[in-house]
């Protein structure tokens, strides 16, 4: 058997376990009194940071501090640069002429200057022993005569012929014979022997007497042009030929740019037709399709250009025969 004993402040009960029966259950007791405070447990783990708050608004100013005391002295600033310079003084009054000097030794005498012989003449000056005067007599007397035929008077500087002999030429187309020119004969002729005279022949002669006939003569040529700055220019254009000098045909028409490009056709300006047109730039151009390609002596001829983008340099070579 187990005794349990239960303490109120009011009652003691004790209880005896035994076999018999359980009684009914008392009455709760009344709660007893605090127990003593235990001991503090140890400190938990620091929780994680908040997060930070909103800023606050801006505190009023506060009130102006004191003045504090005066800093000590700066160092000493560099020199500043020197003024510029003023202006010049005016001029002293001048001084008061000095004493002459003592007067200096005579300079030494010159050479004496060449004689005045403008009163003068050969007579007055004597013959040297090499460059000697002339005389007639001397001019003479240096002269000889010979050949065949001839004297010579040395006193009165006479030649004479003594041969009597006639030399007659004859005229004719044989050895030694002079020739004799017939009437008509003009500068610049050809020549023609007619028996035994010599006559003048013009070029037409000249090819009817052996038969002939003039040759036609075609020769090539060109116009060269070169503008530094082109601009679009109406007829008469640039002009390329004021007077064409004999009749011609364009046989080409070449144009070219070294930068830009630009439109340049040839016009015959006295006719008011063209001729050739090509687009001018830095690969150049020919026409292969010429047109009124025959210029007749005094039209004239002149370039036009147009739709100018920028070319410079432009150069023109317009071939043709005449």
């Amino acid at each position: 058997m187990t005794d349990v004993t239960v303490t109120s402040p009011a009652t003691t009960v004790q209880v005896i376990e035994g076999p018999g029966p359980q009684g009914p259950a008392g009455p709760t007791g009344a709660t007893g009194p605090a127990g003593a405070a235990g001991a503090t447990g140890p400190a938990g783990a620091a929780g994680a940071a908040g997060a930070a708050g909103a800023t606050g608004p801006a505190g009023a100013t506060g009130p102006a501090g004191a003045t504090g005391p005066a800093g000590a002295a700066g160092a000493d600033g560099a020199d500043g640069a020197d003024g510029s310079t003023g202006p010049a003084g005016a001029a002293g009054a001048t001084g008061p002429t000095g004493a002459t000097g003592p007067t200096g030794p005579a300079g030494a005498t010159g050479a004496a200057g060449p004689a005045d012989i403008s009163s003068f003449d050969t007579d007055d000056l004597s013959e040297g022993s090499t460059n000697q005067y002339h005389t007639t007599a001397r001019a003479r007397a240096a002269l000889s005569a010979t050949g065949t035929g001839l004297s010579y008077n040395s006193t009165t500087g006479a030649i004479t012929s003594l041969s009597t002999d006639v030399v007659t030429l004859s005229t004719g187309i044989s050895t030694n014979n002079v020739p004799k020119f017939g009437a008509g004969v003009a500068d610049t002729d050809f020549l023609k022997v007619s028996g035994t005279t010599v006559v003048g022949r013009s070029a037409a002669e000249v090819l009817g007497d052996i038969g002939a006939a003039a040759a036609a003569h075609t020769h090539t040529d060109s116009y060269a042009m070169f503008i530094t700055a082109p601009a679009d220019k109406a007829s008469p254009g640039y002009v390329v030929d004021a007077r064409v000098a004999s009749a011609r045909t364009i046989t080409n028409f070449y144009a070219k740019t070294e930068s830009g490009s630009c439109v340049a056709t040839l016009r015959n300006i006295t006719d008011n037709v063209e001729i050739a047109s090509v687009t001018a730039d830095n690969t150049g151009a020919s026409d292969a399709s010429l047109i009124n390609t025959g210029v007749t002596a005094n039209e004239r001829l002149g370039v036009v250009i147009s739709s100018n983008s920028s070319g410079v340099d432009l150069q023109i070579v317009v071939e043709y025969t005449a």
